[in-house]
Order: C-alpha cells, then structure tokens, then sequence
C-alpha cells in the first residue's frame, strides 16, 4: 500500500460516536490495568475484531498488542497503521477463532473490541455450546475470556439491540460462567460492557 493512501477504517466509521465510544473503552481499560498489574508488567492485549486498527491504535505505546481481522483491505490498513506509527502490533488476517486452531494460553491482561456482529461461527468451532450461539458478538466475548489470565479484563462495546436477557440467556450464561461482569454502560446505540476473567478452571 502506498503512503498516498487515506488510511480508512470502515469499520469504525460504521460505528456511530465511534471516538467517544473508543474513549470511554479506553479509559476504564487503564484505569483497572493500572489498579490491578504491576508498573513494569508487560501488558499483552488483544482486539478479536480489529477493522482497520482503530481502536487498538488508541492504547499505550508500552503494550504489546495482537490483532486479528479476517477481511483483507482492514488487515492491510491495520498493518500498515501499526508499522508506521511504531507500535509493538502483530496483525493477523484470520477470524479470531483460528487462535484457537494452535495451542492457547490464558496470558493476556486485555481483551478490547467492538466485535462484528454479522458474522458466522466459523465451521472449525469445535465447542458445542458456542455453535449455539446466536450473535457472532457473544461468541466473541465469550472466546476472549478463554485466553485471559486470572483477574484480566475484557472490555467490548455491542449494540444495545444485543442486551435483551430473555433472547441471549444461553449466551450470558456461558458468558458469566467464566467472567464477573464489573459493569454495563449504555451510550448512544451501544453498550459498554467490562468483563474481568474469574479463576483458572
């Protein structure tokens, strides 16, 4: 891609407030890295559903940060971000759940993401309850905890419209299985829901 090139994050641009949305993220994620991990810790975070980077180029230049975007102009938009800016970045142009495909560690301290909601679960799931699920946001939310450590956060912002109890009851059952949920705010058309992982099974 040439330098030439307006930097474009559909993605974002999709979302509605998306500054004020990623801001208010943001905030509430250093807020409780700092009040729960060391200073020197190396903080590893992760964005399942990363567009065009975004949102992940708003965090602190001292973490280390991981990407996933399975849609190939966003991925390329991302990389190019992330290099250019001189971001500790790995941007990988796969669905998220492809993490999964290698053996997985419950190391990262962030999970932060305004995830699709538009998307299938990839046929390679092989969990039987998340084949269930019916919004791709859930499942998101709920995979991003299994690659939390203990006491870790996960931050995503969905649409307000996915906040009915009655209809995602499975969902946030499982959900609330492996995480506390700390807090729900609701601006605009979206909700800002903070998770933090509970103990290792």
């Amino acid at each position: 891609m040439t330098e030439n090139v307006p930097y474009i994050d559909s993605k974002a641009n999709d979302v509605k407030s998306f500054d004020l949305i990623s801001n208010m993220m943001w905030r509430r994620a250093k807020f409780l890295l700092n009040e729960k991990f060391k200073r020197n810790e190396q903080i590893l975070v992760v964005d399942p559903c990363a567009g065009g980077g975004k949102l992940l180029s708003e965090m602190d230049k001292s973490y280390m940060g991981k990407a996933y975007e399975p849609n190939y102009s966003p991925f390329v938009y991302a990389k190019s971000l992330f290099s250019q800016h001189d971001y500790q970045v790995e941007v990988v142009n796969q669905p998220f759940e492809f993490h999964f495909t290698l053996p997985t560690f419950p190391e990262n301290h962030l999970v932060i993401s305004i995830p699709y909601t538009d998307r299938d679960i990839s046929s390679i799931e092989s969990c039987k309850n998340c084949r269930q699920f019916k919004n791709y946001a859930y499942y998101i939310m709920n995979k991003s905890m299994d690659i939390l450590q203990e006491g870790g956060f996960g931050i995503f912002a969905i649409p307000t419209n996915l906040m009915d109890r009655k209809k995602f009851e499975f969902e946030v059952d499982c959900l609330t299985s492996k995480a506390s949920i700390l807090s729900i705010e609701e601006y605009k058309e979206y909700a800002i829901i903070v998770l933090q992982k509970d103990k290792l099974n």
